[in-house]
């Protein structure tokens, strides 16, 4: 559960909701169990259709008594707040960064850990196989949120206003944003970069008056916020991957039937193919309009990403004992 809060936040929540009369939009009504699903994605974004085609799968399958309304584009508020809002019963549903989920379950972060991974297959052989389920299982039983799907929300990359970035030494002169997560933070420091911390909605101003210089993102996000308008230079890092987690409240689920688990669970998988393959490929359109629009676009060499990852190290010796050796260990044989 998420650590950080507080007794206060709990009692203010209830009063304003039973002030309210509550909030039938997370509530059975007539019949129809409507639920709330919030993500930080904006609309035009794979993830965010994702999202939708995964409640009107649901919908569908339910003869309209399990109902899921969307909130895309942090209407909800970013990565952080989704979680805190799965505990307090403000939403239902969240689709969020397993960076995010990982600040309270450690053994999560190992999808996070710089080129662990050779490819997507490689990912997804982790994500799908055993490794995926004991991490899935340990969450639940931690936290109490149950995993419906693990999707793809592409590799990052690093991006600025500056200057081509081919080497960690590129990075040093330039102010960067990073992720408002521990790992993230860690990682960058590793590479000699005192980030600044800035939510993704905000991002795009940053960007635009310079308060920082660069950022990193997959490129799914980059297009889809316009990053490049104002980032001329894009390094085809592929440094993490931002894999993303389709979460409920685990005793929320139990309240479902079997017969309305199953839905979810189907529609969760059916969506989670799709969406995989869906951003593989519009990741290549994205790159193919950026350079059609002048961006210059570093594609780094094996050589190249050596280099990074050498200068990432340290994130494994300093996570690996919280994420367990052995998964870690059993990771990098799936790439072999």
């Amino acid at each position: 559960m998420r650590k950080i809060i507080t007794i206060t936040i709990i009692y203010i929540t209830f009063f304003m909701l039973a002030a309210c009369g509550g909030d039938d939009s997370s509530a059975s009504s007539g019949g129809t169990s409507k639920l709330k699903l919030g993500h930080p994605f904006e609309k035009s974004h794979p993830l965010s259709i994702a999202a939708e085609k995964f409640a009107d799968k649901v919908k569908e399958e339910s003869d309209g008594s399990i109902e899921i309304v969307v909130y895309p584009n942090s209407e909800l508020g970013g990565h952080n707040d989704l979680l805190d809002g799965l505990d307090l019963g403000s939403v239902d549903m969240t689709m969020v960064s397993t960076a995010a989920v990982g600040a309270d379950y450690q053994p999560i972060n190992l999808y996070y850990l710089p080129f662990l991974f050779e490819n997507y297959e490689h990912a997804y052989k982790v994500a799908d196989g055993e490794i995926g389920q004991e991490i899935n299982e340990g969450l639940e039983k931690d936290s109490g949120l149950k995993t419906l799907a693990m999707l793809d929300g592409g590799f990052r990359t690093l991006t600025n206003s500056t200057h081509p970035i081919e080497e960690p030494s590129d990075l040093q002169d330039l102010k960067m944003r990073v992720g408002d997560t521990q790992m993230t933070k860690d990682t960058f420091q590793e590479l000699g970069v005192n980030g600044t911390s800035i939510p993704l909605d905000e991002l795009f101003t940053a960007l635009q008056q310079k308060t920082v210089d660069g950022q990193d993102n997959p490129i799914g996000n980059v297009y889809t916020m316009k990053f490049q308008e104002v980032q001329p230079y894009i390094t085809l890092s592929e440094h993490q991957w931002s894999a993303q987690m389709l979460l409920i409240n685990a005793d929320a689920f139990e309240d479902f039937s079997d017969e309305e688990q199953t839905i979810m669970e189907d529609a969760a998988e059916e969506v989670q193919d799709w969406e995989r393959e869906e951003m593989q490929a519009v990741e290549q359109e994205y790159i193919e309009d950026m350079k059609a629009e002048g961006i210059d676009i570093i594609d780094l060499t094996s050589e190249q990403k050596e280099v990074f990852r050498d200068g990432m190290q340290g994130i494994w010796d300093t996570y690996q004992d919280d994420i367990g050796k052995d998964l870690i260990d059993k990771a990098e044989e799936l790439g072999e």
